[in-house]
């Protein structure tokens, strides 16, 4: 079982917890080698211990490691040959399904010499009760439960090739084989943890459907297709997630709808404020998804005269003058003048 890593990305850990239990089945038992077996680690296997015997059909955890100082590779993708075997076994082949033979002419072992920067292998660290593993050590099982356990590559490791695909696990078994597993990636360049689950995830979480093995055709996304490869004796899932659409207004959400496929916008525009005064304009602006309140209030009249008074009209937006001159007073006598004084904003009568 290979973690197929983006470019920029490594493994840091395969878990269990109560939350996410990590779980590996068979119909049949899990194949250990009596001599050289061992439960997770087999990088620590020298080279004439992991080329004796069926050393290398046993089943294990791994970090990267295979072996030999080597780590594991696609076969596809080893370009060293084989380590071989020192007791010219392991050459059953039947149908092909295995791929390249691992002795003899064109051999290939799907192992390539490990590296220390980047790390490709670093020694696995197994936290949690090690009796969990006791089927992959000499003790005969079909079914592994970790559920508050991890096998960390503590640092983090890459691949050894292009395809930054790393090593975690091995399986030998005559039966159909299933599981669930969980693992934390991590982003190289910005340091950032991934954690992905076989299912339920919640928060942070991520999921992919490669994380769950059940017997058959595979569990696939809405714009997946499973399709059997007779090459490598398993399922190839193609196709991509539609993409987001990149386009959307500060108020909407994209979200990923499963059951049609398509991406779904949601969310609208915040209303306008609605008590603006009379010479004010609400602008929304796009860039702080906010309204822009513009516009300010007629200045009011200046030089009326003292009887005059200006009143702002809300309706009309604008400034209304009233008031009336008093009335010039009559029936003077001939010796009398009346004269306006705007002081007072009264008529005075002189003369004598």
């Amino acid at each position: 079982i290979y973690v197929d890593m983006a470019s920029g990305y490594k493994f840091n850990s395969l878990y269990g917890s109560s939350a996410h239990n990590l779980k590996v089945n068979s119909t049949a038992g899990f194949f250990n080698d009596r001599d050289q077996g061992v439960s997770i680690n087999p990088g620590s296997k020298s080279l004439v211990q992991i080329t004796s015997s069926t050393a290398m059909l046993d089943s294990y955890f791994t970090t990267g490691g295979a072996g030999a100082g080597k780590v594991g590779v696609l076969k596809s993708e080893d370009t060293d040959g084989s380590i071989g075997n020192v007791d010219d076994i392991l050459t059953n082949n039947p149908g092909g399904c295995f791929g390249l033979p691992i002795t003899g002419s064109g051999a290939q072992d799907g192992m390539m010499p490990l590296t220390s920067s980047p790390a490709t292998y670093v020694v696995s660290n197994f936290l949690g009760s090690v009796s969990s593993l006791d089927f992959l050590d000499q003790t005969n099982g079909n079914a592994i439960l970790l559920t508050n356990h991890a096998i960390a590559a503590l640092g983090g490791v890459v691949g050894p090739t292009s395809t930054n695909m790393v090593l975690v696990a091995q399986f030998t078994t005559s039966g159909d084989l299933t599981f669930e597993l969980n693992l934390q990636l991590q982003n190289i360049a910005t340091g950032s943890s991934e954690n992905y689950v076989s299912s339920n995830p919640t928060g942070n979480e991520l999921t992919h459907p490669s994380l769950t093995r059940v017997v058959g055709v595979p569990s696939v996304l809405c714009y997946q297709t499973a399709t059997y490869n007779s090459a490598t004796c398993s399922y190839d899932i193609t196709g991509a997630q539609p993409t987001q659409p990149a386009t959307t207004a500060c108020y909407q959400t994209a979200t990923f709808n499963s059951s049609n496929c398509t991406w779904s916008l949601t969310g609208s525009q915040p209303a306008a404020p609605t008590d603006l005064s009379c010479w004010q304009i609400a602008t929304f602006n796009n860039q702080t998804c906010t309204y822009n309140i513009t516009g300010a209030q007629q200045v009011q009249p200046t030089g009326l005269s003292c009887w005059q008074t200006a009143a702002f009209n809300s309706s009309t937006c604008a400034w209304v003058v009233s008031g009336t001159q008093p009335v010039q007073p009559t029936g003077l006598s001939c010796w009398q003048t009346a004269a306006f004084n705007s002081s007072t904003c009264a008529w005075v009568v002189s003369g004598t």
